[in-house]
C-alpha cells in the first residue's frame, strides 16, 4: 500500500481555493459561543468590541439527545438573554439567532459532560485505559490536514496510534468500528 502525503502539492491545489478573496462585512456578526460548559450569545459590529444585543436580535438554545442511533430529539427552546451566560449540562446544544424574527444564525455546539453519580472502573490489567476515536466521513489525508493540533496532542501526550489503511465497511461509525475490532473487510 502506498504511503499518502496529505500535504502533497498536487492535492493542495484543491484545498482552500478561495484563499485571498476579501469580502466587505456590512452587518453585525451574531453567533453563540460554548466554552467550558458556559453558553453565551455574541454580537459584534464588524471588527469592533462586543456590543449590546439590540431588541431586534433574539437568540435561543436547546439540548439535543438521541433516542436511538437513527433519530435525534430536541428539548424545549430556552431564550438567551443579553449579556448572560448559561451553564449547559448536555453534550449537544443547538443554538439559533434571529434578526427581526428572521433566522440568521444556527449552530450545533458539542461538549462532553462527565456524568454525575457514575462510578468508573479502576485501571488495571483487566481494565486497561484505552480510548479509540473514530472519525466518520473523513479520509486519513483530510484528517491530518484538518486536525493537525489534535493529531499532535494525541500522539505527543497520549501515545496515540493511527490505524492506517482501514477501509469503509459500513454506513457509519459502528459497523466501521466492528470492522476494525473484528478484522472484517466487508459488512455482514
Amino acid at each position: 500500500m502506498p504511503e499518502l502525503d496529505p500535504w502533497d502539492p498536487w492535492i493542495m491545489k484543491f484545498i482552500s481555493p478561495n484563499v485571498g478573496k476579501k469580502c466587505k462585512v456590512a452587518a453585525k456578526k451574531i453567533y453563540t459561543e460554548l466554552q467550558n460548559g458556559t453558553l453565551r450569545s455574541v454580537i459584534k459590529d464588524n471588527d469592533q468590541a462586543d456590543a449590546l444585543v439590540s431588541g431586534s436580535v433574539e437568540c435561543k438554545y436547546r439540548c439535543m439527545s438521541s433516542k436511538r442511533e437513527e433519530s435525534v430529539e430536541g428539548g424545549e427552546w430556552i431564550n438567551i438573554d443579553n449579556n448572560q451566560t448559561y451553564r449547559v449540562k448536555c453534550d449537544f446544544i443547538e443554538t439559533q439567532c434571529f434578526v427581526n424574527k428572521r433566522l440568521t444564525y444556527n449552530n450545533l455546539h458539542i461538549q462532553v459532560v462527565r456524568p454525575e453519580g457514575v462510578k468508573f472502573v479502576n485501571e488495571g490489567p483487566e481494565n486497561p485505559s484505552v480510548i479509540i476515536f473514530i472519525f466518520d466521513s473523513t479520509s486519513s489525508s483530510t484528517g491530518f490536514r484538518s486536525l493537525p493540533q489534535t493529531q499532535q496532542i494525541l500522539r505527543q501526550f497520549y501515545d496515540a496510534v493511527p490505524f492506517y489503511h482501514n477501509n469503509k465497511v459500513g454506513l457509519n461509525s459502528r459497523p466501521n468500528a466492528f470492522g476494525i475490532f473484528a478484522g472484517r473487510t466487508e459488512q455482514i
